[in-house]
């Protein structure tokens, strides 16, 4: 199962059953709220914040980031670093109030919604090639 995370030796690795590309360092932004989220991405994307050669990095979906929740503890000290145990944004806000988005809790893989004004961390994805 956890064979199909391939290491590109650049500072992101490769979800081989999705395509995604994440970044390895799991923790490169620090906690934000969501808006700063979503402009840590850009900022990657125009190249102000280190992008790894890509310039189409984006937040995950809540489905994206959700398959990683599950395997916290594999992800953390096997292929990934930096992996923070408490809640990851997601692009996808909750319908029910534009005031909340989806984040999953990396400690039991549970998708939440949280107020878009608290701070989560940010995990930048990429559909890859």
């Amino acid at each position: 199962m956890f064979n199909r995370l391939k290491d590109n030796g650049n500072g992101t690795i490769t979800d081989l059953r999705t395509g995604l590309m994440w970044t390895k360092d799991a923790n490169l932004a620090g906690k934000k709220n969501w808006q700063d989220a979503l402009d840590y991405v850009a900022s990657m994307n125009k190249g102000v914040v280190k992008n790894f050669g890509y310039t189409d990095w984006r937040l995950p979906d809540k489905k994206e980031i959700a398959s990683h929740g599950v395997h916290y503890a594999w992800l953390s000290s096997h292929v990934f670093t930096n992996v923070q145990s408490d809640g990851y944004w997601s692009s996808t806000t909750y319908a029910g109030d534009t005031s909340y988005a989806w984040f999953v809790g990396m400690h039991d893989g549970g998708v939440y919604t949280f107020g878009k004004s608290y701070s989560n961390y940010v995990w930048p994805v990429r559909s890859g090639q």
